[in-house]
């Protein structure tokens, strides 16, 4: 989630800041794979997780109105920053809802 996370806010970046450049995609299992998270522990994953909601927050505070509405593409499709923000937030309920149906 932290991953992801980290790639959409860039992803939100550099089309806020008029990226003419295609971006590229994320293959999520390949990041997952790589990150060695289960050496890591719960505070570790969680203090991660909450630095990086600061820096999105943070980024978030800086677009102007004329950005959220600017377009870029995104694996061969056009978005804008503010459909990559909403899916920043879909994101994070979509785990909340599967921890909450699978482990609680």
């Amino acid at each position: 989630m932290t991953d992801s996370e980290r790639v959409m806010s860039y992803r939100m970046l550099a089309i806020a800041r008029n990226e003419s450049e295609p971006l590229p995609s994320m293959e999520q299992d390949q990041y997952v794979s790589m990150a060695n998270f289960n050496k890591l522990s719960w505070e570790q994953l969680l203090a991660g997780l909450d630095a990086v909601r600061s820096n999105t927050l943070s980024l978030i505070s800086t677009i102007d109105d004329a950005a959220w509405v600017r377009s870029g593409t995104v694996m061969n499709s056009p978005v804008s920053v503010g459909i990559i923000a909403y899916g920043i937030a879909g994101h994070e309920l979509h785990h909340l809802n599967v921890i909450g149906d699978k482990y609680l």
